[in-house]
Order: C-alpha cells, then sequence, then structure tokens
C-alpha cells in the first residue's frame, strides 16, 4: 500500500511537469505546422513560376507570343503573391527567407527579359497596356506642336526633347495604335 501511494504521490506532485511539457509540445507543434505551411505556400508558388518559365519556352520556339504574354501575367501574379508573403511570414524561417527573395528577384528579371522579347518580336500585343523600355531611334522627326517622335519602323515615341542619354530614348506609357504606328506619347502623361 505504501508503494501505491508513493507512485500516486509521485504522479500528482509530476502532474505540474506534465502540464508544462504538453503547453511546450503544444507550442513547438504549432510552430512546426505554421513553418511547414508558410514554406511549402512559398514552394507550390516557386514551381508554379518554374512550369510558366518552361512553358514560355516552347511557344517562344512557336513563335506564339501571345502565349508567352500570358505566361508573363501568370508568373507575374505568382510571383508577386511569392514576394507577400514571404514578407510578412518568410522570415519564421531566415534561411527560406533569403532564398525566395533571391528567387522572386531572379524571377523578376526573368519577367522583364521576357516582356522585352515580347514587346520586340510582337509589339501590338502591348496595345492598351503600359510598356516600359529604352532604344534608340533610328529618325526623329520635329512635330508642329513643338515635341518630337522617335521612330524605328512603326514605333513612335512622342517627347518633348530631341535626343536621350546617348541617343537612347526611354519610354514609359501607354501604347496605342494611331493610324499604322504604334504610339507612346510622353509629353502629356498617357498616349494619345
Amino acid at each position: 500500500m505504501t508503494k501505491k501511494i508513493g507512485a500516486t504521490a509521485a504522479l500528482i506532485a509530476n502532474s505540474k511537469a506534465i502540464k508544462g511539457l504538453k503547453v511546450v509540445l503544444t507550442s513547438f507543434l504549432a510552430f512546426i505546422t505554421l513553418f511547414g505551411l508558410i514554406g511549402f505556400s512559398l514552394f507550390i508558388l516557386e514551381e508554379s513560376a518554374q512550369v510558366l518559365m518552361f512553358s514560355s519556352w516552347q511557344a517562344i520556339d512557336a513563335h506564339r507570343w501571345d502565349i508567352v504574354l500570358i505566361g508573363v501575367d501568370q508568373m507575374t501574379v505568382a510571383n508577386d503573391t511569392l514576394k507577400a508573403i514571404n514578407k510578412y511570414a518568410g522570415w519564421i524561417n531566415p534561411l527560406s527567407f533569403l532564398s525566395y527573395d533571391a528567387y522572386a528577384t531572379a524571377t523578376d528579371t526573368y519577367i522583364m527579359a521576357l516582356m522585352a522579347r515580347i514587346l520586340a518580336n510582337e509589339p501590338s500585343l502591348f496595345i492598351g497596356r503600359e510598356v516600359k523600355f529604352t532604344f534608340k531611334p533610328k529618325k526623329v522627326e520635329s512635330l508642329s506642336d513643338g515635341n518630337f517622335a522617335h521612330m524605328n519602323r512603326n514605333l513612335r515615341v512622342i517627347t518633348n526633347s530631341r535626343s536621350g542619354k546617348d541617343g537612347y530614348i526611354s519610354a514609359v506609357g501607354i501604347l496605342e495604335k494611331v493610324g499604322r504606328y504604334l504610339v507612346i506619347d510622353m509629353t502629356k502623361g498617357k498616349s494619345r
């Protein structure tokens, strides 16, 4: 009987330790679950961007710039979502945070390169969209309103100065179709 009372007393004495251990283990389990939830979400977003990247290669080979642009739009959404999750919750795993930050930066560069390639091959896909690029015009024309049209083939960028740095023009604006030209009018803050 003494052994039974001793065992019961020991169990009661250790119940605080057991409760404390349960709290620690429950907290650890919650942290690991959150850690996995965030990490897995970032991983799936990374994979989706990679699949879109791989599909863009097939579309480029087929000269289907419309499909490449759809992929770029989807890749941009996936990458922006990845960056937002990483910014607000990725810090829970510092190494993962740094890795996904580098991945998002690299993906942004890939997106810019694809946009430049689409613009060079099928600029009409950007009609109604804001574009940003740098080019060296083959011809500069003075316009009657005092502005200048910087031209390459059927592209016209309207500015209020004759030339840019080293003859290059940095164009930013909404691309529109005006007659036979694709036009960005930078003198009004938007295209005509």
